[in-house]
């Protein structure tokens, strides 16, 4: 991280944090790590408060497409977002089906932020948003909507 952002704008900023997580702290697994960013990341520096629930807790056991309508269906969702990888896998028929809206992620639309070596790239990590943007990352996320409970 240090590499290649070392002299993004917010690197300092967000160091500490990071040098924790990555340093300082011991994982019994890579799900764990996992959840703790997203979880902390999500809270912390984007203001989410959304409620985090651990698929463990709905005792599901297929995979792909079937893990996914049954984690959704059991947790109460009538939408699924998906991001545009998932194409591979994810038949829209299937959904349809159950009555569960699907929604395929688009970011071709979200504004651009300075980046390093243009042209821009909206592939990135949650870190390029953070390093190069701060506080302000929530803003290049949904801020930018007119209506903010619009997430497609």
């Amino acid at each position: 991280m240090r590499h290649n952002y070392g002299k993004a704008p917010y690197f300092q900023r967000y160091r500490p944090f990071f040098e924790d997580v990555y340093l300082k702290r011991k994982w019994r697994s890579l799900c764990e790590l996992n959840r703790y960013l997203i979880q902390q990341i999500g809270r912390e520096f984007l203001g989410i408060s959304t409620v985090f629930a651990d698929d463990r807790q709905y005792h599901t056991s297929d995979a792909k497409q079937e893990l996914i309508i049954d984690l959704a269906t059991k947790a109460g969702a009538t939408c699924y977002i998906s991001g545009p990888s998932a194409k591979n896998y994810i038949e829209e028929a299937r959904f349809a089906q159950i009555g569960m809206e699907l929604i395929w992620k688009d970011y071709s639309g979200y504004p651009e932020y300075p980046q390093f070596h243009p042209p821009f790239e909206h592939g990135v990590t949650i870190l390029d948003l953070l390093f190069h943007t701060g506080p302000e990352a929530p803003y290049y996320i949904w801020g930018w909507r007119d209506n903010n409970t619009d997430f497609r």
